[in-house]
């Protein structure tokens, strides 16, 4: 299809095999032998109906827009005048919010102590060590490489066509981070990843840190999102400046302008606050810092 070879070359690699997914399993199948200019809304609807039927909900939501991708691709050609999908999306259900599972500040101590008792693979501790003190998502971890790291500026620099919002990233490293990234090279330093799994020779899979976690008896109460979450609030609730915290976590913070700007603007706050967070966290491993303790009623 010449719509989606052109949108192939514009988005990230993991998102053309998804939409064409729904291409293939579903719209194709409804649709495809239909003359575009006969397709109703109705009958845009009622694929996306049949998706959701089956639990697919995120799913069904995206097959509408990609739809009106088409159809507005086909009037950018002359083949037809109007695009049915605009609204359609407000017929299916609502999705619910998934709230990832997390620890609380207070509970992660023992936490710490089960990690820095595994003996499992010195990889994947150094993965969730570094989840720990970076809080960036597991996608962007996974897929690190070496030529992203700067040991001398201590700053990995994470290009936009890896980030969920197409936006470059950067993420300076505290001196733990540095130390525990340098641990690997003797492992997979003359790879292109650091976390390079040499059995399957691609970098290390998505489920491998949540199988550890695991592993650590932490099923349903901690995942890779969940450090993400833990550090946000725990930030927050120190007093650092909230832009900062929501720059680090690659969320976007305004416009484009002002998200550039800023990015620049609270680089050298964000060093210092990564530096601390991770002395904290070391502080929170020797449990040098104490927590009130609950009452349950």
């Amino acid at each position: 299809m010449e719509w989606m070879e052109d949108r192939k070359a514009v988005i990230k690699e993991t998102t053309y095999l998804r939409d064409l997914s729904v291409f293939e399993k579903d719209l194709f199948p409804a649709l495809g032998d239909m003359p575009i200019d006969q397709i109703k809304g109705k009958d845009v609807l009622a694929c996306a109906k049949k998706i959701e039927a089956r639990g697919a909900l995120e799913m069904a939501k995206r097959s509408i827009p990609l739809t009106g991708r088409i159809f507005r691709f086909a009037i950018r050609k002359g083949i037809i005048e109007n695009d049915p999908t605009p609204h359609l999306q407000e017929a299916l259900k609502p999705r619910k919010v998934k709230h990832m599972a997390r620890l609380d500040i207070s509970e992660f101590p023992p936490f710490l102590e089960r990690m820095d008792r595994y003996h499992g693979s010195p990889m994947i501790k150094t993965a969730i060590q570094l989840m720990t003190l970076t809080f960036v998502r597991t996608a962007e971890l996974r897929m690190m490489e070496w030529d992203e790291i700067d040991f001398q500026t201590k700053l990995w620099r994470i290009p936009a066509d890896k980030m969920k919002m197409a936006q470059p990233h950067i993420v300076p490293l505290s001196k733990q981070a540095i130390e525990l990234i340098e641990g690997l090279r003797p492992l997979t330093g003359n790879k292109q990843y650091v976390f390079y799994n040499h059995s399957t020779a691609k970098p290390m899979s998505s489920n491998a840190l949540l199988c550890v976690i695991r592993t650590m008896g932490y099923n349903g109460k901690m995942t890779g999102h969940g450090f993400r979450g833990l550090a946000s609030t725990t930030l927050h609730e120190q007093g650092y400046m909230h832009d900062a915290i929501e720059i680090q976590l690659a969320h976007r913070v305004g416009n484009v302008v002002s998200q550039a700007y800023n990015h620049a603007q609270h680089l050298e706050y964000r060093i210092k606050m990564m530096q601390e967070w991770s002395d904290f966290i070391d502080k929170l491993r020797e449990n040098l810092i104490s927590f009130p303790k609950r009452e349950f009623i």
